[in-house]
């Protein structure tokens, strides 16, 4: 029977509870969890005067322990503790499957309740630059950062809460995703990767770059259709886009077509998806996603030709996994999961070249084809060379090249 105290004991709850610790500081404090049976998962943005090998009191179980700071990321607000005792109960199971609207809980030690108290929260979507998880209808305090976040949903940790909107209103806030955590534990090889290929993805993978595509619609400034104005080009110079002047739509954050499409692609070609890796210092770290689908002769020119929109192409208008030869690709989708510095738009530029020449096969590099959602994969088609060549389905501007008699291309190609 549960203590009257611990009515949690014996649920699915009881798990986030005994893996929850409280990090002590002169100013209070903030909470943290364990993610691996010698190591503890907090935000950075907390502990800044806190440096790799810094020494720091964690207080779990009754008991106060020392830790030794083993991993400090800024940018992804991560900070990993290494810690002597061990975790020897069963970790919370994690998961890269959130969905606008899902319940999230948490238990974190606060300095005004430092035995812990629970927070619940919603789940609103995503944010891009940095890639974060947005919350609402929930009141988050100082020193809740660091705690985990589990959903009732997938019954696993998706995030790690980070800030507030208002510490004085249930607004909710931002969370880390449970992914960049990994993401930087694997870094430091405290974590090792699951696949063979840190650029594959997995099914059990598929909700991670799903979410950052997802991220990249909401953030970035739609075309649906083009305003011609965004193309900051002249109007002698796409004249076929003058039909096209009207106001841009909006493009909400969850598009359940994409999500089905994109599953249907990776059933049939699992290798369609990519993560975009960064490398510091030999260690490789998922930054975004890119999506590139080879497409059968047959179904390309039907998408050239305006005939079928993006996302109903099917499994089965790919290329043959048996086909010696594969000419014709499309880019379905690519994204960063991180601040659009320099170095993470050489990353994305890099993926997508490595992803379209796998993806390629034959004597001659392929034809490539994309329709344009946003400004900022306008900005990218243009960095490539790409050329104007029509309207899609859903009135959106297509690029197209030839990666084969097209210099521009092969400049980027011959550097990878």
């Amino acid at each position: 029977m549960a203590d009257a105290a611990r009515p949690w004991e014996g649920t699915e709850l009881d798990v986030v509870h005994r893996a929850v610790v409280r990090l002590g500081t002169a100013d209070g404090g903030q909470s943290g969890f364990w993610i691996a049976p010698h190591w503890i998962a907090t935000c950075a943005h907390g502990l800044l005067d806190h440096e790799k090998g810094a020494t720091l009191k964690v207080a779990w179980d009754g008991k106060c322990l020392d830790g030794e700071v083993g991993e400090v990321d800024i940018d992804a607000d991560v900070m990993l503790i290494a810690m002597a005792a061990s975790y020897t109960e069963s970790l919370a199971s994690t998961s890269s499957d959130v969905r606008p609207g899902d319940e999230l809980y948490s238990w974190v030690a606060t300095p005004r309740n430092p035995e812990g108290e629970s927070l619940t929260v919603r789940s609103e979507g995503w944010s891009r630059a940095p890639y974060l998880l947005k919350l609402k209808e929930g009141q988050i305090l100082p020193g809740m950062s660091g705690g985990p976040l589990y959903s009732l949903r997938v019954r696993a940790v998706v995030g790690m809460v980070r800030r507030t909107r208002d510490a004085a209103q249930a607004l909710g806030g931002r969370a880390v995703p449970i992914t960049t955590v990994h993401e930087v534990a694997r870094a430091a090889g405290i974590l090792e990767f699951a696949h063979q290929t840190r650029a594959s993805v997995s099914s059990e993978d598929l909700p991670w770059p799903l979410s950052i595509f997802d991220a990249a619609y909401a953030s970035t400034r739609p075309i649906a259709p083009v305003d011609r104005s965004v193309l900051s080009a002249d109007a002698d110079e796409w004249p076929e886009l003058a039909e096209m002047q009207r106001a841009l739509a909006e493009i909400e954050a969850s598009e359940v077509s994409r999500e089905k499409a994109v599953r249907a692609w990776h059933g049939r070609w699992p290798e369609c998806v990519r993560f975009i890796t960064a490398d510091p210092e030999g260690n490789a770290r998922r930054i975004g996603a890119t999506c590139v689908l080879p497409l059968s002769m047959h179904a390309y020119h039907d998408f050239r030709g305006g005939r079928v929109a993006e996302f109903d192409i099917s499994a089965d208008d790919l290329a043959g996994r048996e086909d010696k030869e594969i000419n014709w690709l499309c880019f379905q989708s690519f994204a960063l999961a991180t601040e659009g510095g320099a170095s993470a738009h050489k990353a994305l530029r890099e993926a997508i070249v490595s992803h379209v020449l796998a993806m390629s096969r034959g004597p001659r590099l392929p034809r490539v084809i994309a329709e344009i959602g946003t400004k900022a994969g306008l900005e990218e088609v243009k960095y490539f060379g790409m050329k104007w060549c029509g309207l899609s389905a859903a009135k959106r501007p297509l690029f197209e090249i030839d990666m084969e008699t097209d210099s521009s291309w092969r400049k980027e190609t011959d550097a990878a």
